[in-house]
């Protein structure tokens, strides 16, 4: 499981919203692999704890099946990312196969800058490479 997320707010009070949800995405998360579920475990935990809010916090959250080389995602807190589009991204990331990461990161970066230069503080980018699909070479 990769989880993202960012709170409402600033110093203490948002920092212990936001270690309480990643600690409750952890906690859930051998038992759990629908990332929808996870979310909605977590926000249940935090409304249990802290009662209801304003004070809201954004969170994607990835599971990777292995076994069967999926992916499946859910956000909470913030409208899924449309702009964009999901076809668009996958094409770009097939195009980088074999680059670093941090290279997919700073082409995606510069392409969603280029299709929308507003953006601003509401883009996440996270990259993972499944070691699996690295190949059983000498890579190290």
């Amino acid at each position: 499981m990769l989880a993202v997320g960012d709170v409402v707010g600033k110093g203490v009070a948002a920092a212990r919203r936001a270690v309480f949800v990643r600690t409750s995405l952890v906690t859930s998360a051998p038992f759990e692999d629908d990332p929808g579920r996870l979310l909605r475990l977590a926000n249940a935990a935090l409304i249990d704890r802290a009662g209801t809010s304003v004070d809201y916090v954004t969170a994607v959250c990835v599971v990777h099946r292995p076994a069967d080389g999926k992916l499946a995602w859910a956000i909470a807190g913030h409208p899924p990312p449309r702009r964009f589009g999901e076809e668009r991204l996958q094409s770009l990331v097939a195009s980088y196969a074999g680059s670093s990461a941090t290279s997919v990161v700073e082409n995606l970066r510069a392409a969603l800058a280029d299709y929308s230069p507003v953006a601003g503080d509401d883009v996440c980018l996270l990259a993972a490479r499944n070691q699996a699909a690295v190949g059983s070479g000498a890579h190290g």
